[in-house]
């Protein structure tokens, strides 16, 4: 349902007019991210039998894993300049740690045990061939799943030789160790739009959930409890994942985030995609996951469902010209003026007793002239200039006789 916004104007000065901003009534699905309309209670997430992920999840994680560049969904915004307010989400998170383990070799294999537990065999230095690299699924140990406080969907351990390493010249002191974890979240997301340049920042992230498996059966829920106030969670409003839901991305993440990379002394190769992405970024893990985890928060939030309700408006803005007309008072009246002064010249004009006349010489032949200019003249007639010389700098004016005659009379 379209719900409006004030008109307001933000005038800049230039001249005699008003450039201005117009925020116009805007409908709701104007103003929310993706298609995921915000603000509602989201649905479980569907998950296909077998609990596998839906297509576009599984994709969103290779996508996280090979792009070089994971950037948020954007909003629609037709004018290029938007605003929205605060806006809670359901997303993923994660997170990579640099990790310590205990080393236990003999002459072909080393045992490596993680915090979480986790025996890593990997080879010894010195051997000619064998697994130099692993990706190991558990239950994390910094990021310990059995604590029940996140909404854990991976937890795995990560060993070995740095990225395309050979045997030959594998080292324990080059080894490369992380623990990772990645869990189900909520984010609240500041987004605006100007010049259509849109901009998204993450004001918090909310991962407390009791994660402890409820008498429910399949169809039961993980619920978040209430949102901190800054996150701008409508009141009344559950972000939930469905049991099936959370399960179907630990299945799927565990077999995919679990794996070896093989060395001998002339190559190396990995198991999988996932495994050779995670051996890629295995120097510092954190960024990799992070981008990982955006990819996926990105499909999550463009499959879920659409709201039921719009709760509350947005902003858009577009260019317009206000025009404050004092400004251009002083020219309008003069072009009205000289329109009156016109028409009064015409008016006067009709009226005159002086008929029109063009300045010929002939019509000086059909006028008296003043005796006494007359008289001035006289002798001058006969010499070169003279009579010019005699009256050039007489001042006439013409004036009416009796009799109907127009003469010149010295002024």
């Amino acid at each position: 349902m379209p719900v409006s916004c004030p008109v307001t104007f933000l005038e800049v000065k230039l001249g005699s007019t008003i450039l201005a901003t117009l925020q116009n009534s805007v409908s709701f699905s104007d103003l929310i991210v993706s298609r995921e309309r915000e603000r509602e209670s989201l649905k479980p997430v569907l998950i296909d039998s077998g609990l596998q992920l839906p297509f576009a999840l599984r994709a969103s994680i290779y996508n996280g894993m090979l792009s070089d560049t994971i950037v948020p969904i954007t909003a629609s915004c037709p004018t290029g300049n938007c605003t929205w307010p605060v806006t809670p989400s359901l997303a993923i998170c994660g997170q990579c740690s640099p990790s310590t383990y205990e080393i236990h070799c003999d002459n072909n294999f080393c045992n490596y045990t993680m915090p979480s537990g986790s025996i890593i065999t990997l080879i010894s230095p010195g051997a000619s061939e064998g697994p130099g690299f692993a990706v190991k699924s558990g239950t994390g140990g910094k990021y310990n799943s059995s604590l029940h406080d996140k909404l854990y969907i991976a937890n795995f351990d990560v060993v070995g030789a740095p990225y395309m390493s050979l045997s030959q010249g594998f080292s324990n002191q080059t080894t490369n160790a992380s623990e990772c974890a990645m869990w189900l979240c909520v984010q609240a997301y500041h987004v605006s739009s100007r010049s259509n340049h849109q901009v998204q920042t993450t004001i918090q992230t909310f991962s407390s959930i009791n994660s402890t498996q409820t008498n429910g059966g399949v169809l039961a829920n993980f619920t978040f409890p209430t949102l901190p106030e800054e996150m701008n969670a409508t009141p009344n409003t559950n972000y939930s994942v469905s049991l099936l839901g959370a399960q179907g991305f630990q299945d799927t993440l565990s077999t995919m985030f679990n794996g070896t990379a093989e060395l001998d002394i002339e190559s190396s190769s990995a198991e999988s995609d996932a495994v050779d992405a995670i051996w890629s970024a295995s120097a510092n893990l954190d960024p990799w996951i992070q981008q990982v985890a955006l990819s996926m928060t990105n499909a999550l939030r463009n499959s879920s469902g659409l709201p039921s309700h719009a709760l509350y408006n947005g902003t858009g803005y577009q260019l317009g010209i206000s025009v404050r007309w004092r400004w251009i008072a002083l020219p309008a009246a003069m072009v009205v003026l000289s329109l009156v002064f016109l028409a009064m010249i015409m008016v006067q004009t009709a009226r005159s007793p002086v008929a029109s006349w063009k300045g010929s010489p002939l019509a000086f032949l059909f006028f008296d002239v003043d005796e006494e200019i007359k008289r001035s003249v006289l002798g001058y007639t006969d010499r070169f200039n003279g009579i010019e010389d005699a009256v050039s700098g007489a001042r006439v004016v013409l004036r009416g006789q009796p009799g109907g005659i127009w003469t010149f009379k010295a002024a």
